[in-house]
């Protein structure tokens, strides 16, 4: 299980944490089967940080904040062409919407970090607190300093 998501070789067991992910591929969370799956199977080369989900959705973020999200058919397609799905916004609101709807993951987004690569299943979110805590305790147990 990805518990510590330890990103670079560094435990994470900090407030800005990296555990969304990993809660996201519990198996009660209210996700997507699909998504969750992807997550799965993906590696953290497999993402990409950026608007374009945000563009799509409609999401009024503040312009330095980015999303992570799974690479997926329309990330390739718009990453890097943002002018132009504003441009075509219409349009493509309506193929996303449809998609998410679908469960259609090749255009509707999994948002994910880095750190799927480290997710390779989905048990219970009350598995996940608990290995976290026995881990967390072995590293306190163990000296580790951040």
């Amino acid at each position: 299980m990805a518990l510590r998501l330890e990103c670079a070789g560094e435990p994470t067991f900090s407030p800005e944490g990296r555990l969304g992910t990993r809660f996201y591929a519990a198996e009660e969370a209210l996700g997507a089967d699909a998504a969750k799956t992807r997550i799965v199977e993906a590696s953290g080369d497999e993402t990409v940080r950026g608007k374009v989900f945000d563009i799509v959705r409609q999401t009024d973020w503040p312009e330095h904040l980015t999303g992570r999200v799974l690479k997926n058919d329309f990330s390739k397609r718009w990453f890097g062409h943002e002018a132009n799905l504003k441009e075509n916004l219409a349009a493509e609101v309506s193929r996303y919407d449809k998609a998410k709807a679908q469960g259609d993951f090749d255009v509707a987004a999994v948002i994910a970090g880095e750190c799927v690569d480290l997710i390779h299943d989905l048990p219970p979110a009350g598995e996940i607190v608990a290995a976290m805590v026995r881990d967390a305790e072995a590293l306190l147990k163990s000296g580790w300093k951040r």
